[in-house]
């Protein structure tokens, strides 16, 4: 999430989007940075740096708080609103409140010149250069001598004293952003990361690596004695492995997963992020806390996030369903704890197989949105198996029990308690100490 944010108005509302330091157009073309349909392909020109706007220049009569302007560039602070057009633009930190469009209060044709110059206060607009009016040739003739007489000091200065105009700070910022150039372009696992230069001379690293050696190397190069630059060097690139530890801390205990796509080539990373959430909303709001620790060190189209989220109750029941498939989880159960999914239940020692398989199906499922732990009981004082089934006028099974080759029919009791509730195609379904136990014979050695 950006630290500044742009407030267009237009007829079609009020639409609030993020604002980062850059060069902009703004009109109606497919190339404008800011699309506007009311207003002519590449109408506005602005540079946005360090909270000021500076307006360069403007196709149609442009006001600010509803008055004129007529000289460019100008650097414009926040909470001031510029209106072209039938459109107006306000900027301001994340969170401000926004101001209401002004009335445009049109010139009257009869003003003279300064009376227009002066409509906006310096207070509100800093002209970022200033315009000489028409002047008397005496004082033409004044400013040309002031001029001349000014280079003969400079140029007299320059030779007497040659080292004053170094500026050993500068010469150490060039020389670090030509070597911090030459090592990203040279080393594969830099790809990801972005040099750039602000207007005031800063070089800003942002961006990722890909291992963190290679962070390392470039958090080692930044700061060595010769490129302390006042802090002109700003080195705001992570490492793959720390964008991985932030996002562990931040889901450890909630059900969510992540997937890291790094497109180094593009400077881009892709995080997808799916999850269960308990309650509406409770994933968002930890993304929004998350995202700030993401942008410190990439910038906005650096990063990219998509989500895919599902209530809980929902996605419970579809795992229930997927158990309930199998006649071997007829008292299985599925619940959260500490942002994993348990699975809870007992079965036949002799039916692994099925449950196995029951297990597989779950996890496909499950496993995208959260970590699945199976803590399933197996009893083995069940460990028959069917080797014969029938299912006609006279129901039996025939079992491979520790005492040998049984015939059991659906009520007979065994030695150990187990008592058979039903004989069917599929299997045999006995209980014991008030719990059903299903052998399925496809899992079985028939």
């Amino acid at each position: 999430m950006a630290d500044w944010q742009l407030c267009v108005y237009s007829s079609m509302g009020r639409e609030v989007i993020d604002f980062v330091d850059g060069r902009f157009t703004v009109g109606a073309g497919d190339g404008d940075d800011v699309q506007v349909g009311s207003l002519e392909n590449n109408c506005l020109t602005w540079i946005f740096v360090d909270g000021v706007l500076t307006l360069i220049n403007s196709k149609v009569p442009t006001y600010i708080d509803g008055k004129v302007v007529n000289s460019y560039p100008l650097d414009i602070g926040s909470g001031h609103v510029i209106s072209a057009g039938d459109v107006h633009f306000a900027f301001g930190e994340l969170g401000c409140p926004w101001p209401e469009p002004p009335e445009i209060a049109e010139p009257e044709e009869e003003e003279e010149p300064e009376d227009v110059q002066e409509a906006v206060p310096e207070e509100v607009l800093k002209p970022a250069k200033i315009r000489a009016k028409d002047s008397l040739p005496l004082g033409v003739f004044a400013v040309i001598i002031a001029i001349i007489a000014m280079g003969l000091v400079f140029g007299i200065t320059t030779v007497l004293s040659p080292d004053e105009s170094y500026d050993p700070v500068a010469e150490r910022i060039e020389r670090s952003f030509q070597e911090l150039s030459r090592l990203v372009s040279e080393d594969d696992d830099l790809q990801g990361v972005e040099v750039r230069r602000r207007m005031d001379g800063t070089v800003i690293l942002s961006g990722f690596t890909n291992s963190e050696g290679a962070y390392d190397k470039l958090t080692n190069l930044t700061r060595q004695g010769d490129r302390d630059t006042d802090g002109y060097v700003r080195n705001d690139v992570i490492s793959r492995e720390s964008l991985e530890d932030t996002l562990k801390d931040t889901f450890q205990l909630f059900p969510v997963r992540f997937t890291i796509n790094e497109q180094r080539d593009q400077r881009r990373v892709e995080i997808r992020l799916n999850g269960v959430e308990s309650k509406e909303g409770q994933l968002v709001t930890l993304l929004d806390q998350l995202e700030p620790q993401l942008r410190s060190g990439l910038s906005p189209w650096q990063l990219a996030v998509s989500e895919d989220y599902i209530e809980q109750d929902v996605f419970i029941d579809e795992v229930l369903t997927i158990m309930g498939g199998s006649e071997v989880s007829q008292r299985f159960e599925a619940e959260f704890q500490d942002g994993s999914l348990f699975l809870k239940g007992r079965y036949a020692s002799t039916a692994g197989q099925e449950v196995d398989a029951v297990i597989e199906r779950v996890l496909a499922y499950a496993e995208p949105y959260t970590q699945v732990i199976p803590e399933l009981f197996a009893e083995r004082r069940i460990d028959w198996k069917v080797i014969a089934v029938s299912t006609g006028d006279d129901q039996f099974a025939l079992i491979d029990s520790p005492s040998g080759v049984l015939r059991i029919r659906a009520g007979s009791r065994l030695g150990r308690g187990e008592r058979v509730e039903e004989i069917k195609e599929s299997g045999v379904s006995v209980k014991m100490d008030g719990y059903i136990y299903f052998i399925p014979r496809v899992a079985l050695d028939v």
